[in-house]
């Protein structure tokens, strides 16, 4: 229980003090009239915390990952499981994927799709915008492009990677607040997850 809840019980139990001593010794009034001014003050103070407090809020984690590259008809893609531990609210989800050979520069492919996706966001443009509850789990599905058999070929000897950035903004929020997913695989070993680096 919260303090502005206790202080909100306080005010309750001192109220019916008050009322008690009053109706029950009338001779000892003035004892439930203290009892009633507290209650009424401490009363006040609960509101004032109730209203300060407003709505929690979603708090969003990132608990895990799938990456899928070969399903038919699709092109690869990540999909991020996330878990609401904040209150109840929208989520906007945001992302996008390439496919690289294994010999590009790993800080320039992920420094260009997360520009990308950054344009994306600040344009609000290609979001999947849901909503989200309390402790509820949901995922967002990052898409690469579609890939040519050769692509594909690539992927499957290992001599290409799938990368993948993503952002979830909570109620349009602010992306630096926000889960920020940066990730890549090698085609011929999607369950090891890597991550981008920073810099």
């Amino acid at each position: 229980m919260e303090f502005a809840d206790r202080l909100g019980l306080i005010a309750l139990i001192m109220a019916f003090l008050g009322l008690g001593i009053t109706i029950l010794w009338p001779t000892k009034r003035w004892i439930g009239w203290i009892s009633l001014t507290i209650a009424a003050v401490l009363g006040l103070v609960w509101c004032g915390f109730e209203l300060s407090r407003g709505e929690a809020k979603p708090q969003l984690v990132v608990t895990g990952y799938e990456v899928v590259l070969f399903k038919p008809d699709y092109p690869p893609f990540a999909n991020v499981y996330l878990e609401n531990l904040g209150g109840k609210g929208t989520i906007t989800g945001y992302g996008g994927g390439a496919v690289v050979p294994a010999t590009a520069n790993i800080h320039d492919v992920c420094k260009g799709l997360k520009a990308d996706v950054q344009k994306l966001v600040t344009a609000a443009k290609d979001g999947l915008v849901f909503p989200i509850q309390p402790h509820e789990k949901k995922w967002n599905s990052v898409f690469g492009p579609k890939i040519t058999e050769d692509q594909a070929r690539s992927l499957a000897n290992g001599n290409s990677y799938f990368f993948f950035y993503g952002t979830t903004l909570v109620n349009g929020g602010n992306p630096q607040d926000d889960p920020v997913y940066y990730n890549f695989v090698r085609g011929n070993n999607p369950k090891a997850i890597m991550n981008c680096p920073e810099n």
